[in-house]
């Protein structure tokens, strides 16, 4: 059986509207000022907090680095550099 590739493809602005969306909603609906996000220097966290920062703005997001103890030096960085670039 072949895999029909398209049903893989996105509209990423769309999608990114889309969550941003959910962000704000989430924020308003909590009542909150902002939102607080674990960074790892993963790729699940650096979209994460990109996507929070396009929603809400970079002085309504508060990053908390949280490596894992048996995290890579690097990934560490990664995330303190993730920070840096979006000024969080």
């Amino acid at each position: 059986m072949k895999l029909d590739k398209s049903c893989l493809k996105i509209n990423e602005k769309r999608v990114c509207k889309k969550i941003e969306g959910f962000i704000r909603k989430k924020a308003d609906e909590f009542e909150r000022d902002g939102i607080i996000l674990g960074i790892s220097g993963g790729i699940d966290s650096a979209v994460s907090a990109f996507l929070a920062v396009r929603a809400l703005g970079k002085k309504k997001v508060f990053a908390l680095l949280m490596p894992e103890k048996d995290s890579k030096k690097e990934h560490f960085l990664d995330a303190k550099e993730i920070v840096r670039i979006l000024g969080i």
